[in-house]
């Protein structure tokens, strides 16, 4: 209920260590120890009670010997439920019919997935202000989440067989953010300011259970619980999974901005020269250990063909029948290290009251580090990137007059791997049936940012303003599609370079004045829209150099909201409309396995606030009005575009539209 487990998934601690389950897991004593375990299979039909959230916030300024305090300190709490039904999942072989362009499922799943998540929330923020001159602030945050997910797949596949498969996950995580900071006006023109934080990350997997049950297609026989006949166990097959991760990240830094010019001159006219330096150490362990129920006895159909929850029975767990053997490998652990120092300096020069321009110069020094053993040999695998990026920027402003201005920009930046993305260990994702991977080898990206914009301000709370920008990327990151052998594994590489370059346009505009209706005046239109091109010389082995989109990339996008707020009666009506463009979720190797995209989804939300009194206020919300489907499509004859009628459906689903009711007091 507080999104902790109960401790009931907790892997008991008599459980005996690796070596020694597999120096003889079917001994008495390590078989009598995994009959200790939690129950393995224990599903039931629910009905559950709407969604539940809530907020309590309590705000204060207030005076001790002195010293101004002011705090802001919330906590919430939500309770929620997500059912997707009829999540359509397809594989197809390597190679489509030269004479229908259709490619021959490998398998063509149903699933249906149950979710329930809880999240509690708590934040603390307080500035304490000494003088006019001084202020110090302390902030935190904290989250903790917790999400139990069941899924049952039903299908087929090219062999004939029927399958019916189970996954039954929980997840845990606690996040906590803290910063301590300073302001301090050391002189009329000078400022000091300073922020130390504290970042905390724990995550936790405990018992996640998969297996997979078969028959012949089109037979009314009884499913068969597939388990390895041999002592070696497999992720999908009767396994259960724990895992757990813990993140500390300390960080600190020191600006200073001094100001130059004549004693009466306006802040915007004055010269402002800054610098600082930054410091971050983040410190991450991960370990898994995972069982699977082996057949190495070759015990009969009796038990095999049993329901499911009376094969995961602990009574057919013995040393000359079913037996849990270890899974773990090498690779299922690791420890990892990012050290990055960086200082910059900048500049503001007012050249003149219309012309002004920002200089900086940022310097990372920078060195990940991640520690784990290789598959198999057991033999150490050591990443140490060292790595020191000089980051130049420069920004130009020219006002035209009072509402017009142009502003061009350059930066340079830089997109480091996460450690997930640099781990070789790998991890069974069962909702796409696919193992993912990390890569060892992947570099860090630079990109180059070039933009030019016109802002339009027809009041102080509108703008209207268009720009062009380009980018080049070198090395940039993407998700891809790896041969794992007999299947497929999703994992990442980098690219050798690409660019992306686009107009987007910005309005947030009153129709105050448009028309002689007080209706009309309320209105407020917000717009946010994008036309984007890109292109990418591929680097992954396999691949043709020819052309395609950034992985991820949109060709355009469009969030629109449409705004009605009447004062006088305390109401409040919003409109939002957000559409992504045609993109890729995963890049195939062109050779073998296509290129996955994303097809554009319409989403339409409706939210509506009234006030009643001075106390309360009624808020009534839909999201997702228009439920359309998610849909992935592979490029099938690989023309870099999708048509529905040609290329394979890769998967499809819809997640349901959401209605709110909430009530707001103030107190």
């Amino acid at each position: 209920m507080l999104g902790f487990d109960n401790g009931n998934r907790s892997l008991p601690a008599g459980i005996p260590s690796t070596s020694t389950i597999l120096s003889g897991a079917n001994t008495s004593a390590v078989v009598n120890a995994f009959k200790a375990m939690p129950t393995y299979y224990s599903l039931s039909n629910l009905s559950v009670l709407p969604d539940f959230r809530a907020n309590l916030g309590l705000n204060r300024r207030f005076t001790v010997g002195g010293i101004e305090i002011a705090t802001i300190n919330s906590v919430n709490y939500s309770f929620t439920h997500q059912r997707t039904p009829n999540i359509e999942f397809y594989r197809y072989a390597f190679n489509a019919d030269a004479a229908t362009n259709k490619s021959e499922k490998e398998f063509a799943y149903t699933d249906n997935g149950y979710s329930e998540n809880v999240r509690v929330g708590a934040m603390s923020n307080w500035a304490f202000i000494l003088s006019p001159a001084h202020k110090i602030e302390f902030r935190n945050l904290f989250n903790q989440l917790g999400s139990k997910e069941t899924v049952l797949r039903t299908g087929y596949n090219n062999n004939n067989v029927e399958l019916k498969n189970y996954s039954m996950t929980y997840e845990q995580k606690s996040i906590y953010s803290g910063q301590l900071s300073g302001t301090h006006e050391l002189a009329e023109r000078s400022k000091l300011t300073w922020t130390t934080g504290y970042g905390y990350t724990n995550r936790q997997e405990p018992d996640n259970r998969r297996f997979t049950s078969s028959r012949t297609l089109g037979s009314t026989d009884a499913f068969v619980i597939n388990v390895q006949q041999s002592q070696s166990p497999t992720l999908q097959q009767a396994a259960r999974f724990y895992s757990s991760l813990t993140e500390n990240v300390i960080s600190g830094k020191i600006d200073f901005e001094q100001k130059l010019g004549k004693a009466d001159a306006e802040d915007a006219e004055l010269i402002k020269l800054r610098a600082g330096t930054y410091l971050e150490k983040k410190d991450r362990s991960f370990a898994a250990r995972w069982f699977g129920i082996v057949n190495a006895n070759n015990v009969g159909e009796a038990i095999l063909t049993a329901a499911p929850e009376a094969f995961f029975d602990v009574s057919n767990l013995s040393p000359t029948g079913l037996f849990y053997n270890e899974g773990t490998g090498y690779e299922d652990s690791y420890k990892a290290r990012n050290e990055l120092y960086a200082g910059y300096v900048n500049a503001f020069v007012p050249f003149t009251k219309k012309f002004n321009a920002s200089f900086g110069l940022r310097t990372e020094s920078n060195r990940q580090q991640l520690v784990t053993l290789k598959r198999g040999s057991g033999e150490r695998l050591s990443v140490d990137r060292p790595l020191v990026s000089w980051l130049p920027s420069a920004t130009l402003s020219y006002k035209l007059n009072e509402k017009n201005q142009i502003r061009a920009a350059y930066s340079q930046t830089v997109n480091r791997p996460e450690f997930r993305e640099l781990a070789p260990f790998p991890y069974y994702d069962f909702n796409y049936d696919v193992t993912r991977v990390g890569n060892a080898d992947l570099k860090t990206a630079s990109i180059a940012n070039y933009d030019l914009r016109y802002e339009f301000y027809p009041s102080e709370s509108e703008i209207i303003s268009i720009s062009g920008f380009y980018k080049q990327f070198t090395n940039p990151i993407e998700a891809r599609i790896l041969n794992a052998g007999s299947g497929i594994a999703f994992g990442v590489g980098n690219a050798e370079s690409a660019f992306s370059r686009g107009i987007e346009l910005e309005m947030r505009k009153s129709l105050k004045g448009l028309t002689n209706m007080k209706a009309i005046d309320n209105l407020t239109l917000l717009l946010n829209a994008s036309i984007i091109d890109s292109d990418v010389k591929t680097g992954f082995s396999g691949q043709s150099s020819d052309s395609r989109f950034l992985q991820g990339q949109s060709p355009y996008l469009i969030n629109a909201g449409l705004y009605y707020n009447d004062a006088d009666r305390d109401f409040s009506v919003n409109i939002l409309y957000n559409v992504v463009g045609q993109r890729i979720f995963l890049v195939g190797d062109g050779v073998v396995f296509p290129t996955v995209y994303e097809l554009p989804r319409n989403v339409i939300d409706l939210n509506l606030t009234k006030a009643i009194g001075s106390h309360l206020e009624l808020k009534v919300g839909i999201q997702d009005l228009l439920n359309q489907p998610f849909r992935f499509y592979n490029d099938t004859n690989n023309d870099k575009s999708i048509d529905t009628n040609v290329d394979d459906l890769f998967r499809t689903y819809k997640r349901g539209t959401s209605s709110t009711i909430g009530i707001n007091y103030k107190f």
